[in-house]
């Protein structure tokens, strides 16, 4: 459950980031829609026949490169087309967020990080990969609660002019995650996600009602009538 939830939640932060090409509201909606139960299940049921097939180790590439010939040539372009347009992704979500962060030029950062990417795996990252999914399980998903709720709080509120960086977020994600890790270490029978999903959730709403300031330009309630000008008290 927690690969699974990783799984998700990952590709749900980085789902912002692709939908803000489509032409409408609308498009981006459909193309979430159709992406996560369609695309998504279409690529996981491929995967598990294929590593049913494979006698449930998964190494196609392995076991196709070993006969030689054809099947040699489409292995490698089956591992450099899938490797690819999965890392493709990766990279240019990881610049444009970056480019954000330090206020740098996307191509720049593309570059760096590509470098940077390519100087881990050769470095054997990849012995790691399990032990680090299983860590995105527990400390992305709070960050999905986090989006929602300071939407619908966004959305539901005039908040006036967004400062630079707003620290409410983060430090609802440290006690989601916080929460999150606490319960995988001391209660694992207890669903990890949840815990982590809910408790940054209400973190997020908590502070956000705790720390909001309505702007300078708000409309005065019923309840408090402004003084008029020259009436004094």
């Amino acid at each position: 459950m927690t690969l699974v939830f990783a799984l998700f939640a990952d590709s749900g932060t980085m789902t912002a980031d692709f939908t803000r090409w489509a032409k409408s509201p609308r498009d981006g909606w459909m193309a979430t829609a159709a992406a996560f139960p369609i695309g998504n299940g279409v690529a996981m049921c491929v995967g598990g026949f294929i590593a049913a097939a494979a006698g449930g180790s998964g190494d196609v590439f392995s076991i196709l490169a070993h006969n030689g010939g054809v099947l040699a040539v489409i292995a490698i372009i089956f591992l450099f087309v899938n490797l690819g347009s999965v890392c493709t992704h990766c990279l240019y979500n990881s610049a444009v967020g970056w480019s954000n962060i330090v206020h740098g030029r996307m191509r720049v950062l593309t570059l760096c990080l590509g470098v940077v990417g390519m100087i881990v795996a050769a470095a054997g990252i990849w012995d790691y990969f399990i032990d680090w999914l299983n860590l995105l399980g527990v400390i992305v998903p709070p960050i999905g609660a986090i989006i929602i709720v300071d939407q619908l709080w966004a959305r539901r509120h005039d908040r006036g002019p967004v400062p630079a960086v707003r620290w409410q977020p983060f430090v609802a994600w440290a006690i989601g995650s916080g929460i999150a890790l606490l319960v995988d270490k001391q209660a694992p029978s207890l669903c990890t996600v949840a815990v982590g999903l809910v408790g940054a959730g209400i973190a997020c709403a908590v502070l956000e009602k705790l720390t909001f300031t309505a702007p300078p330009d708000a409309p005065v309630s019923a309840a408090q009538p402004a003084v008029s000008e020259g009436v004094t008290q």
